[in-house]
């Protein structure tokens, strides 16, 4: 193998592995797009099924979706009403795991502060 002939493999290889790593990276990006998209679903099925239900009608609940993870935050005016929150979002598709952060404020205190 002549000196030529090798630099044409190394050359050839590292575009062959650059073409990989580019199609690599789509593939990932392709997939946290995916993700971002699950993920913005939930939290709008979420907060649709939420807004449903009168007894949140007066509550500052939101969720926040990472992974299929939904953190609920904000407040609400019982335990029942924070634990009902959590329920909610355990049915909705695509939820693999709740971390309700829901503070309880009583309901005179709501909205105050």
């Amino acid at each position: 193998m002549n000196k030529s002939t090798i630099v044409f493999l190394a050359g050839s290889l590292c575009v062959s592995a650059g073409i990989a790593s580019a199609e690599m990276n789509t593939k990932i990006e392709n997939r946290f797009e995916a993700q971002d998209s699950q993920d913005s679903q939930i939290k709008a099925d979420v907060m649709e099924e939420l807004s449903s239900e009168p007894v949140f009608s007066h509550q500052g609940i939101y969720a926040d979706v990472k992974s299929g993870i939904i953190r609920l935050k904000g407040e609400a005016s019982s335990n029942a009403v924070k634990e009902h929150a959590a329920r909610i979002a355990e049915r909705v598709t695509g939820a693999q795991r709740i971390i309700n952060e829901i503070s309880v404020i009583p309901t005179n205190r709501l909205g105050t502060g």
